[in-house]
């Protein structure tokens, strides 16, 4: 009797399937065993999944000009309704019972069912306004303001059907899922900025922005029952899942400044300074929600663009910032210290179709450095040095 596990795992090492072809009848055994399991071609396993959207758009805009005095303005208006139809698919092998093997134990062992297919739908519809304005102060003096509100869909890993049991005693029954009737972000978006072109390449500008997100999604726990055959009492479990419901503001200002000199020369330079009513409190343990990612951040940019020569040199900067608020080694924030790097970069234009460039990154072999919830918590050292590149570009 043929033994297709062992048959098919011969398969797959190319050695022994040489050997194996050179007998016609295993040669036979072996293009049925490949026929039967779809040759070749690559399979969905059991924790495969497939997200399925559906999305029906209805957009409709107007554009409106005027003058106020000697000022000029210009206004667009749009509003967009979004009707979203989603499906979630997989294969999910679900719990039926807990057994408990030895009486006076408190570990309990459990019994499943096959994998079997699973589709769960979802369905969410968004209007979206917008509006965006410019007022000509003066031909150099431009004020801009914008009204938005956007939306940001889950990531496809927190949509998909999953459960998976981590722990089953008769104390503590745990698990850790995913949630396909998560809701999109939604995001109410402010802009207002002031820009002065004082000369044909220089400028200076200033900028306020505000955003306000509801329906961020974080992991929590909640205790769910679970359907266990003959009524069992341990059928509450503590179930980690992602799930909608914090909200966050995010207040900015933004300052550029760029200024060209007929030589050639110039220099850029930008900031960045945010503030949150979302940041993490790290005297509170409990504390379940942080925006990750914010920080303040700062540029400088000096350059040469004259002819077929180009030459920059940057400084960047950004602040500290909170990676992740959860660990996974420890359950406790991970923060990101300060960073700078230089960076320069050139290139000569041979003619329109050629170019030769050279690049550094981190030329100064700035290292990235990680703590935990207090700064002598040391978590990461990371040590990338400096890379450099000489290159050619060519079109055609």
């Amino acid at each position: 009797e043929l033994n297709e596990a062992a048959m098919w795992n011969l398969a797959n090492d190319p050695a022994s399937l040489v050997l194996l072809t050179q007998s016609p009848e295993i040669k036979e055994s072996l293009l049925a065993l490949h026929a039967s399991n779809g040759g070749f071609t690559a399979r969905a396993t059991n924790g495969a999944y497939e997200i399925e959207e559906d999305v029906t758009s209805f957009y409709a805009d107007g554009y409106f000009n005027g003058d106020i005095g000697d000022m000029t303005w210009s206004v667009v208006t749009g509003l967009r309704y979004s009707k979203t139809e989603q499906t979630s698919n997989g294969t999910m092998q679900t719990i039926v019972g807990l057994d408990k093997p030895v009486e006076m134990s408190v570990n309990l062992v459990p019994r499943y069912e096959g994998f079997q297919a699973v589709a769960i739908d979802n369905d969410y519809d968004n209007w979206l306004p917008s509006i965006s304005a410019n007022l000509n102060i003066t031909d150099e003096l431009i004020l801009r303001a914008g009204a938005s509100k956007t939306i940001t869909r889950p990531t496809l890993t927190d949509l998909a059907p999953a459960l998976s049991i981590n722990s089953t005693t008769t104390d503590l029954r745990t698990a850790k899922g995913s949630n396909p009737m998560l809701s999109p972000f939604e995001s109410t978006n402010f802009d207002l900025s002031l820009e002065y072109y004082y000369d044909e390449a220089s400028m200076a500008s200033v900028a306020y922005f505000r955003k306000s997100v509801d329906n961020f999604i974080i992991r929590t726990n909640s205790i769910e029952n679970f359907d266990l055959q003959f009524g069992e009492q341990w059928s509450d479990f503590d179930v980690n899942r992602p799930v909608n419901g914090e909200s966050a503001a995010v207040d900015g200002i933004e300052a550029n400044w760029i200024h060209t000199l007929e030589s050639g020369f110039g220099v850029q330079i930008n900031a960045t300074f945010v503030d949150s009513n979302a940041e993490l409190d790290n005297s509170n343990p409990d504390q379940v929600f942080a925006l990750e990612g914010l920080s303040d951040t700062a540029n400088a940019v000096v350059f040469y663009e004259k002819g077929p020569y180009q030459l920059r040199i940057a400084y960047n900067l950004r602040g500290e910032f909170l990676e992740t608020q959860i660990n996974p080694y420890a359950g406790e924030p991970i923060y990101v210290d300060d960073y700078e790097q230089i960076d320069i970069s050139g290139s000569y234009e041979i003619n329109d179709n050629m170019s030769v460039y050279f690049e550094g990154i981190n030329i100064t072999e700035s290292t990235v450095d990680k703590h935990g919830r207090f700064d002598n918590h040391f978590i990461y050292y990371g040590d990338y040095g400096a890379r450099y590149a000489l290159g050619v570009r060519a079109s055609f």
